[in-house]
């Protein structure tokens, strides 16, 4: 999930980084969006994935994975585990989202629709959809490139309900790394 930043605008417009593209209030990625600018479901190499407002936030700039993502199921969040019966505590992502930008001091806006990460779900002729196991290995990563001054929020899916997770939801390897323009300009 990721939402642009207000104040970082600014200083893209001001240091001609990003097309000098002004960010809208409650501009966020957008599977609905990226769908249809890609034509596709899932997002390749190279691919840029586009906010509410059809502009390129993130880039899909590596995958090592097999390349099943998912851009249809929602985040999880207190009511898809009442709905399953696992209580009115579950870990979810929408819980970890919001308490993510709180930390940084961001008001968290209404839980975008998430880029899935290795989640495997697949659907049929009919429309049905099936909940299966990840194809990524350990090792598999992704590199995804901002475009433009964003939040982004990673969430491990805690889901051990269904097969998402193998029933055994782990902790994923994050790391940030800065381009050499960033470096230079803070």
């Amino acid at each position: 999930m990721c939402i642009t930043i207000g104040d970082a605008a600014c200083r893209c417009r001001s240091e001609g980084i990003c097309g000098g593209a002004p960010t809208v209030p409650g501009e966020h990625l957008s599977m609905e969006h990226t769908r249809t600018a890609l034509e596709r479901l899932v997002p390749r190499p190279g691919d840029a994935l586009v906010s509410n407002y059809r502009r390129p936030l993130v880039r899909l700039a590596e995958d090592t994975s097999p390349g099943i993502h998912d851009t249809l199921i929602a985040a999880c969040d207190p009511e898809r585990y009442r709905s399953l019966t696992a209580g009115d505590d579950h870990a979810n992502c929408a819980d970890n989202m919001r308490a993510a930008l709180a930390a940084v001091g961001e008001a968290p806006p209404p839980v975008p629709p998430p880029l899935n990460l290795f989640m495997h779900v697949a659907w049929n002729a009919d429309g049905d959809l099936s909940w299966l196991p990840a194809p990524a290995r350990p090792g598999d990563a992704v590199v995804l490139e901002a475009l433009v001054p964003i939040w982004l929020v990673l969430s491990a899916c805690p889901m051990d309900i269904n097969a998402i997770n193998r029933y055994s939801p782990r902790d994923v390897d994050v790391e940030r790394i800065r381009s050499t323009a960033a470096q230079a300009t803070g």
